[in-house]
């Protein structure tokens, strides 16, 4: 789920670059190079991924570390309102 929100917010944020499904990693590299994620943010969101690859891929007992859940969270957060800002 929250791959489908940082996907969705990267839509709403930059309609033009997104218009089709993106990769987790083309969406980090694009919104990182727009600014809207620091490269700290960058470093959580790709190691979410690497998680996220493999759950998609079938290996189901992976477990995401709650440090990096509420990292992604945090990320989501300030994209929302990122999103919000430039709606208004």
């Amino acid at each position: 789920m929250a791959w489908a929100t940082f996907e969705a917010a990267g839509r709403a944020l930059l309609p033009d670059r997104f218009q089709r499904p993106q990769t987790p990693a083309r969406l980090v590299e694009v919104l990182g190079s727009e600014g809207y994620i620091t490269p700290e943010e960058a470093d959580t969101l790709r190691a979410a991924s690497a998680i996220r690859n493999v759950v998609v891929h079938g290996q189901l007992d992976s477990v995401v570390d709650q440090k990096m859940l509420d990292g992604f969270v945090a990320i989501l957060k300030t994209l929302a309102k990122l999103v919000s800002a430039e709606n208004s």
